[in-house]
């Protein structure tokens, strides 16, 4: 009797809860996903506490709040965080480098830009991209930047391993000019955030005329459906529910962009 009883109760059991996970399946709601974010200043770091911040980790964490689901944020250097969404170790990407590794990734919405510059001052004699051409420009790293303009716009790169080495080499006169992006650098003043312990006045007297080079858009992309089917469809809901407001305009302008990263300036 008791293990018909039993047997009753665990039947029951199955009756509540099967078809629950069921309806989870169905309506593709994940218990949580992965958001690939570049691990560069202003975009992702860790604190020295240990806490994940910056500007993409927090439109992550808008986007997931509207989705209403929880996420984990996986920090990655750029071309590790290029090649995640294809080796699975991701499941969104936010960012806008154009890779190889991103062919096939779909990009579900655009969600700003940034505005690529060169940064100079009046005794380099730079003025537009023309009198730019044949002088030396700072470029971070060796990266799709350098490939992308410094050839075809005629610039001679000279390349430094972080931020603050490129303003060094321009405030001692070994560069003409640097090439930045606004969201970085506005960013780097907003906080102070230069190792060489410059001042904002300083660094604002050294770069105070910028020329506008071109525009980069900014996409979530997602790597398809394999283990949450459907899912691109329900972040592209929360997206646009987050665009309808001004919330990333207000995460960018928190970090010091004055476009508030739109696309037109």
């Amino acid at each position: 009797m008791h293990n018909k009883k039993r047997c009753i109760i665990f039947l029951f059991s199955l009756f509540i809860w099967v078809p629950d996970s069921f309806a989870a399946e169905r309506n593709n709601l994940p218990e949580h996903a992965t958001f690939a974010v570049y691990e560069f200043f202003p975009f992702g770091y860790k604190t020295k506490s240990g806490e994940t911040k910056g500007l993409f980790v927090e439109i992550a964490q808008a986007i997931s709040r509207s989705a209403n689901i929880e996420i984990d944020i996986a920090l990655l250097p750029i071309p590790r965080a290029l090649r995640s969404l294809s080796n699975g170790r991701a499941d969104f990407l936010i960012g806008g480098v154009k890779s190889p590794f991103l062919e096939g990734m779909p990009i579900l919405s655009r969600l700003s830009c940034h505005h690529v510059m060169i940064g100079t001052n009046s005794k380099t004699g730079i003025t537009d991209l023309a009198t730019a051409r044949g002088k030396r420009i700072g470029f971070l790293g060796s990266g799709a930047f350098v490939t992308r303009y410094a050839v075809p716009l005629g610039l001679i790169p000279t390349q430094a391993t972080n931020s603050d080495s490129l303003h060094k080499m321009l405030q001692h006169g070994r560069v003409d000019g640097l090439f930045l992006t606004d969201a970085v650098f506005n960013a780097q003043l907003k906080t102070g955030r230069f190792a060489h312990k410059s001042t904002r006045e300083e660094i604002e007297a050294t770069l105070n005329t910028f020329i506008n080079v071109a525009t980069l858009p900014v996409y979530i992309r997602g790597r398809g459906n394999e283990r949450f089917p459907g899912i691109n469809s329900q972040i592209n809901d929360a997206i646009k529910k987050v665009m309808g407001t001004e919330t990333i305009r207000d995460i960018y302008r928190k970090w010091g962009s004055e476009s508030g990263g739109n696309c037109s300036g």
